[in-house]
């Protein structure tokens, strides 16, 4: 099931509040792969999904935007792709 995002996922998402995108620059696109603690690699595109961003992106659709605290604060996503 490609349609919303959960363990074993590859979904590629898109920053929407960087300080890139508010200088119409491209926005800023990355693939994660969403595993379990254990398997969790930032360095290496594996988010947990009991990370911050893991645990906002889990069950959301393709078009789907989300949001989650940070240290550094609000940061939002949109999903463009689920595989």
């Amino acid at each position: 099931n490609t349609n919303t995002v959960m363990v074993g996922s590859v979904m590629t998402v898109e920053k929407e509040n960087s300080p890139s995108t508010k200088l119409g620059a491209s926005k800023s696109r990355k693939s994660y792969t969403m595993v379990g603690s254990e398997e969790a690699d930032a360095s290496a595109g594996k988010i947990s999904i009991h990370s911050p961003l893991g645990m906002a992106a889990m069950g959301k659709s393709k078009g789907e935007r989300f949001s989650f605290q940070t240290p550094s604060g609000m940061m939002s996503y949109k999903i463009i792709d689920i595989k």
